[in-house]
Order: structure tokens, then sequence, then C-alpha cells
């Protein structure tokens, strides 16, 4: 019976064999033809080639938009203000027109999204990145405060500076997020691979990371609960003084410091709570392996 099921094994092992011949045969055989072995567009579509890099614009006026909603996969993000009085936005890709990121205006939603393909995967050869610049009374209107926009990026870095919003949301698979000179009352952002960085004026954030270091800095004191959740990396939040606050902290493996109470955990306390003046809203903050530091700003 042994050796009836090694000879099935080896069978199994010669035809994945033959397969895999198969397959480089046929890639060297077409490769004058522009066949790649490792293009996934090959062996689930048509040929996919890069074409040539172009970049499409469309401009959008800042009173019909209320909110902006952005899918991608495999384009970087940049989101800030410009010296224009429109909000214009800007796909640079060498991917084929049906592959393209789409911007266009739902209603009173902006949104840019990529066509939902397993070809849209790739191994670096094809580039794509999204720039929306917003006019400055994008900040200042009425609908500023009403605001949210909602990020959701497969693989590629998330950059959004200088905005005012009600509410961010973000949400990277692979790729930092940063966030710079926000003012938000809520600030909501998840990723598995990439470090995280957020400032401004944020009243409220949940960040949870599964990879990656964490640093929050808002210059003014949160008032709802927030939290700061990651596997592996380090947390860092910075708050001004304020009326007192809860620290609901744990770490695995990584040391604990508050700078308000001069706390410092140690091996016997590396979870629990510590609480500054009447206690307030509270702070949760954890990590498997990194340290956690509160600090003045």
């Amino acid at each position: 019976m042994k050796h009836t099921g090694s000879y099935i094994i080896a069978a199994i092992w010669i035809l994945i064999a033959i397969f895999l011949c198969g397959i480089l045969v046929r890639g060297l055989s077409n490769s004058d033809k522009g066949w790649n072995i490792l293009s996934l567009g090959n062996w689930f579509n048509k040929d996919f080639t890069p074409t040539g890099t172009e970049t499409i614009e469309t401009s959008y006026s800042e009173s019909a938009v209320k909110s902006v909603d952005i899918d991608l996969v495999s384009s970087s993000f940049n989101m800030s203000v410009g010296s224009g009085d429109s909000i214009i936005v800007k796909i640079t890709t060498n991917l084929p027109e049906e592959k393209r990121p789409v911007a266009k205006l739902n209603g009173s939603t902006l949104s840019v999204k990529t066509p939902k393909s397993i070809n849209n995967f790739n191994f670096g050869q094809y580039k794509t990145s999204v720039e929306i610049t917003v006019p400055a009374s994008f900040n200042t209107s009425s609908r500023a405060s009403s605001r949210d926009i909602r990020i959701n990026s497969v693989s590629g870095s998330v950059r959004v500076d200088k905005l005012t919003v009600s509410s961010i949301d973000v949400d990277v698979v692979s790729g930092s997020i940063k966030l710079t000179d926000i003012n938000a009352d809520s600030v909501d952002t998840d990723s598995v691979s990439g470090s995280t960085t957020i400032e401004g004026k944020i009243r409220k954030f949940d960040v949870d990371s599964v990879s990656g270091s964490v640093h929050v800095t808002t210059s003014e004191m949160v008032d709802s609960n927030s939290s700061v959740n990651t596997v592996s990396g380090s947390v860092h939040i910075s708050i001004p003084e304020n009326k007192g606050f809860t620290l609901d902290y744990s770490s695995v493996s990584g040391t604990t410091k508050n700078d308000f109470t001069g706390f410092t955990s140690n091996h016997k306390t590396r979870s629990g709570k510590n609480e500054y003046k009447n206690g307030g809203v509270k702070i949760s903050a954890e990590t498997v392996s990194g340290s956690i530091h509160v600090e003045k700003n």
C-alpha cells in the first residue's frame, strides 16, 4: 500500500512538471508576440500590455460635491488644496482605457473607481496615480463641516492634506496612509500593511493596523472615545493639555508610557488603565509587538 501511494504521488508530480514545462514553452515561443508569462491578463483575457502614459483630467464645481468616494486597485492617491476655483481630478496611467479608474459625479458624490478585474493586479509594469485638488472654498463653504470622504485602496499609498471635513474613512490593504493638517470630527483608518500617520485637529480617531507603526497627533483634545489597535508596530499618540482622560493600554511585547501621568509600564503591568485628572474620555491603545507612547504636544 505504501508503494502504491508513492507511485500515485510521483505520477501527480510528473503531470505538474509537464504542465509547467508547457507553460514555459508557450511563454518562450510567443515572446516575439508580446506574450508575457507573468501577465495574468494573458491567462484570463486577451493580451494585456502597457500603453503610453496619459493624463485624463476632469473638473467639477465645488458646490456640486457633498462627499467623495474613492475605490482603487494598484494606484496611488493624493488629495489636497490647489490654486484653482474648481475640483480637479487627474488620472495618470499607462493602463488600457477599459482598465483605467473612472471619475464621475453620482448625484452629489464625486467617485473615482477602478473597474473590478483580476487584470488590475500586476508585477509593476502598469503605473496609475490619482490626484484630486480642491479650491480653498472647499474648506470654508457651509458644506465643509458636513462632507464625508471614503477611500479604499487595494495596493497603493494614500495622502490627504489640508482638508476640513466631517469624516475621513481610509481602508488600505498594502500601502502607507498619511493624513496631514486635517480638521475632522472623526478619522477612521484600517491598514493591513503600511504605516499610518494622522495629524491635525481631530475630535475622534479609530485606527487599526496589522503591520505598521501608527502616529496620531491632534492639536485639539479628542471629545469622544478613541482607539489605536495594531498587531505589529509601535503606537505614538500626541495630544494637548486637557481636563483628563483614561488610557486603556495593552502591549504583549513593549513598554507603555504616559507623559501626562509619568507612568511607565513594566513586566507586571503589560496591560491596564492609567487615569489622568478626572478620567475624561477613554483612549485605547493596543499592540501585540511594539511600544505605546502618549505624549503632550
